[in-house]
């Protein structure tokens, strides 16, 4: 990651010079975590900050330009229990390909276009196969992945032949890649703007680290560990900005909780942003502050007050992996870089669209300054 990083440093200096300091945060971010996304899970360097005409990016974006608002998906989506509210529709198509292609075909509702498919596909086989071809220790996560799950549904799932096998596999990959990106760089965009407009916070953030890492070019997992303060930004942030608003789950026994009986089979929607934002839990919810997650403050509130993952044997697979790329990022560019917010910047409270994943209503643009 720390290529990447420097990718994205340099590009900050270039804006610094050439352009006052103010830039799209969500751009910035964004290519940044292309960057990380290309490289960690495909083993590839696309060099996003500074090309962005390859075809990794061209159709990456495309993946992630899905919007909830085409009146096809919300009347098809309401057929299917809201699913809206948990995938995009590159992930509804990885996930059930042959529901979504009857979809498509019956309503003229495109979930992910043939040429993206085809050409991830491509890329993932690619990968698989040059690993095959040139084993080493130094593997990408998605040969790792996909050796443990060739392993696991090799046993668990009956599939007629090979080809079947590869190709759950591989949109079940293509699930994880989306998960790692957009999450993570939403993340990051609201870390920035927490940080831009709370200069304090930001202070304090930034002491914390140059006293862990001081001008470390590598920066190592138990520096990160060590960071209290930054992740309680972090947790704070995932409070205020959850990527998902809400979680659908099915209850699976017939249980009475506060006197209200639910049979199994139910469908059940958590409402993470509503409890996020209650005042029995947190007060005063629209205030950014950290210190709701200092160690003296976590053992007086219930755990299921905090839902950005989720929670349980469901909670997501990709958390640590998150938590920890969203950690050295930050690390990087707090030390390097102070952010302010500059005359483009949204005001607080920041009016954010909950719809289907949390989104800002306007851009996040911001200024940024040499330390």
């Amino acid at each position: 990651m720390n290529g990447c990083l420097n990718d994205t440093e340099r590009m900050l200096h270039l804006i610094i010079k050439e352009s006052n300091g103010e830039f799209d945060a969500k751009k910035i971010l964004g290519n940044l975590m292309m960057d990380i996304t290309a490289k960690c899970f495909f083993g590839i360097d696309i060099n996003a900050q500074f090309s962005e005409n390859s075809d990794f990016i061209k159709y990456a974006k495309r993946v992630l330009s899905f919007t909830f608002q085409d009146y096809r998906f919300i009347f098809i989506s309401k057929l299917l229990l809201s699913v809206q509210y948990l995938y995009r529709g590159a992930v509804f198509s990885a996930m059930f390909p042959n529901l979504a292609r009857i979809i498509e075909n019956i309503s003229g509702y495109e979930f992910f276009d043939g040429e993206c498919n085809e050409f991830f596909k491509n890329i993932i086989e690619k990968a698989i196969e040059t690993k095959r071809a040139e084993p080493s220790e130094n593997m990408t996560c998605w040969q790792v992945y996909w050796i443990a799950l060739t392993k696991k549904w090799q046993i668990s799932m009956k599939c007629s032949t090979k080809e079947e096998l590869e190709g759950l596999i591989i949109s079940q990959l293509f699930v994880f890649i989306i998960a790692a990106f957009d999450p993570t760089s939403s993340t990051l965009l609201y870390c920035l703007y927490n940080l831009a407009m709370h200069p304090a916070i930001q202070l304090q953030a930034y002491k914390e680290i140059v006293n862990i890492i001081g001008g470390k070019e590598v920066i190592e997992y138990d520096d990160l560990s060590s960071m209290n303060y930054l992740n309680q930004v972090i947790n704070e942030t995932l409070r205020m900005y959850p990527q998902a608003p809400r979680l659908l789950r099915e209850c699976n026994k017939d249980i009475e909780i506060g006197g209200i009986y639910f049979e199994k089979g139910s469908a059940l929607l958590v409402p993470i942003f509503a409890i996020h934002y209650n005042n029995d839990y947190y007060p005063d919810p629209e205030k950014f502050d950290p210190e709701r997650f200092s160690p003296e403050n976590i053992v007086h509130r219930d755990p299921l007050a905090w839902l950005p993952f989720g929670f349980g044997p469901r909670i997501c697979i990709g958390q640590r992996l998150a938590t920890t790329t969203t950690r050295l990022i930050l690390a990087r560019l707090l030390r390097d870089f102070h952010f302010i917010p500059c005359d483009k910047t949204p005001r607080l409270p920041l009016r954010i669209n909950t719809a289907g994943f949390t989104t800002p209503v306007n851009p996040i643009i911001l200024s940024v300054e040499r330390r």
